[in-house]
């Protein structure tokens, strides 16, 4: 006689250990697999991030530092426009890495009132404005790396006093925090003509 199979109960028997194992195995993997994808996304999502924020503060900054060194005259007492005045330059201080200068932002024929005094340097990691109201210098944007200013006269040259300024180059690179292992760097350059210059 021969052995009778209940087929019915091998039907219900449920998972071997061996499947178990392998499909936790896969269902692992998968895991491992988004998660390292979902991480992956996410750093270069804060990447991305901290480039926009590194862009803007340099823009800001260079449009802030243009604005103000545009309207920076070499001499307040002298005419430009007729070729007459003084000869007193604007600029108190004028290095690689500061600038410094008088405006007559009022038209008064002065350069003794609020706000007619500015400046622009790089300290540590800082981009900092001279604050006239309270004489201090104040934060314009972080994380500089470098600032540089270059002075050239009207054909070009380097500029070899305060009163041959007339065209101002500024040099910015902004150096963001790195994320994944990725640096953040930016290095943006304005060349400022200061107005009300007639260059012959």
């Amino acid at each position: 006689m021969r052995p009778s199979f209940d087929t019915t109960r091998s039907r219900n028997r449920g998972f071997t250990l061996i499947e178990l194992l392998v499909v936790t195995g896969v269902a692992g993997v998968m895991l491992a697999a988004f998660t390292a994808f979902y991480l992956s996304e996410q750093r270069a999502l804060r990447h991305h991030q901290v480039e926009i924020e590194i862009s803007q503060a340099l823009r800001t900054a260079l449009e802030q530092m243009s604005r103000d060194l545009r309207s920076a005259r070499r001499d307040i007492t002298r005419d430009y426009l007729v070729g007459t005045g003084g000869a007193n330059p604007t600029f108190t201080n004028w290095t690689t890495s500061q600038v410094e200068f008088e405006l007559d932002a009022n038209d008064d024929g002065d350069k003794a009132d609020a706000g007619e005094h500015k400046g622009f340097r790089l300290n540590g990691s800082r981009v900092e404005q001279y604050d006239d109201g309270s004489g201090n210098w104040m934060t314009l944007a972080d994380f500089a790396d470098t600032l540089t200013f270059t002075y050239l006269a009207c054909d070009g040259a380097a500029a070899t006093t305060a009163h041959d300024i007339a065209v101002i180059k500024i040099n910015l690179t902004m150096r963001g925090p790195s994320v994944g292992g990725l640096p953040i760097s930016r290095t943006e350059t304005e060349e400022v003509r200061l107005r009300n210059l007639h260059c012959s």
